[in-house]
C-alpha cells in the first residue's frame, strides 16, 4: 500500500484542476507533468503504482491528507467521477451524518423535471434505480433510498430544483401521486391541498359531492373546513353538478377537485 510520502515523492497535487502530475515517472512511456491516471470504461480514472491499481480520487485523498478515506468517496461536482478536486471530494460515512441537500442529492442522482423520473449518476451497474432504492409507501407515494434514508419521491424533485425542501405540502396536482414531474407539484398549505382530491373510489355519481337518494332526485353537498353544506336537491343529475361546479369556485376548490384524470 502506497503512503503519502511516496506518493508525494512521484507525483504533485493542482488543486487548480485537481489533477496528480507526475514529477518522478515510473514508467518510462510517462514523462514528467503528464496527468496521471487514465479513464475506464466506467468513467473512473485509475492509477497503477507498483502493479497495484487505485482510483484516482483516492490517490488525492491520500496526498492531502495522509491517508486513504475511510469509506467510498462521493463526487459532489456535477462534472461526477471527471473532478478530483479535493474540496469536491466527501467520504460517504461523512455524508451520512449530515443534512441532504442540493449538492449532495445532485451528487447521486439525476432527475428530469418533464418525466419526473429520477437516475442514478457514477454508478458501476448502471443509471437505473434498484427495487432496493425505490419502493411506494401505503399511501402511494413514490420512496427512494439515498445514502441510506429513504425520502419521498416529490419532496427530493422539489430540492433537486429549488435547492430547499418544501416547507408546506406538495400537491400532485393531477392526482398521480407517481407523477413527479416539476409541472404537477405545487406547494401548498393542508387546506389547500384537501382542496384538489381525487374522485373517491365509492362515488357512484361520478361528481364528487353529488348523490341520488331515495326519492330519484339528486342531492349535492360540499365540505368547507369540516363542515358539510347542502346545496339543494335537484330533479336533474345535471342541475345538482352545476350546483357542485359553482361552489367549487366559490370556496376556492382547485379545478382538478374530484375530476377523474
Amino acid at each position: 500500500m502506497i503512503t503519502q510520502k511516496r506518493l508525494k515523492d512521484l507525483m504533485a497535487y493542482q488543486p487548480a484542476t485537481g489533477n496528480l502530475i507526475w514529477v518522478a515517472p515510473t514508467n518510462p512511456s510517462v514523462k514528467v507533468g503528464d496527468v496521471a491516471g487514465s479513464k475506464r470504461a466506467t468513467g473512473v480514472s485509475r492509477v497503477v503504482l507498483a502493479g497495484k491499481s487505485y482510483r484516482l480520487s483516492d490517490l488525492v485523498w491520500l496526498w492531502n491528507f495522509g491517508a486513504f478515506p475511510n469509506s467510498k468517496l462521493i463526487h459532489l461536482s456535477k462534472e461526477g467521477f471527471n473532478c478530483t478536486k479535493v474540496e469536491e471530494l466527501m467520504p460517504l460515512e461523512s455524508v451520512l451524518n449530515k443534512p441532504l441537500t442540493q449538492k449532495l442529492l445532485k451528487a447521486t442522482l439525476t432527475y428530469d423535471e418533464l418525466s419526473g423520473e429520477f437516475k442514478r449518476i457514477n454508478h458501476l451497474s448502471g443509471s437505473r434505480l434498484t427495487k432496493a432504492e425505490r419502493c411506494t409507501n401505503y399511501q402511494g407515494y413514490g420512496v427512494l433510498v439515498v445514502y441510506k434514508r429513504k425520502y419521498l419521491a416529490h419532496r427530493l424533485a422539489w430540492l433537486y430544483a429549488y435547492g430547499v425542501f418544501p416547507r408546506k405540502d406538495l400537491d400532485h396536482i393531477d392526482h398521480d401521486k407517481m407523477n413527479n414531474s416539476l409541472a404537477n407539484l405545487r406547494e401548498v398549505t393542508k387546506r389547500e391541498n384537501s382542496l384538489n382530491q381525487k374522485l373517491h373510489s365509492t362515488n357512484s355519481s361520478g361528481v364528487t359531492g353529488v348523490g341520488k337518494v331515495k326519492s330519484g332526485n339528486w342531492i349535492s353537498r360540499i365540505t368547507v373546513k369540516g363542515r358539510l353544506i347542502n346545496l339543494g336537491i335537484f330533479h336533474k343529475k345535471s342541475d345538482a353538478i352545476v350546483a357542485r361546479q359553482v361552489a367549487n369556485v366559490k370556496y376556492n376548490f382547485h379545478e382538478n377537485h374530484g375530476v377523474q384524470l
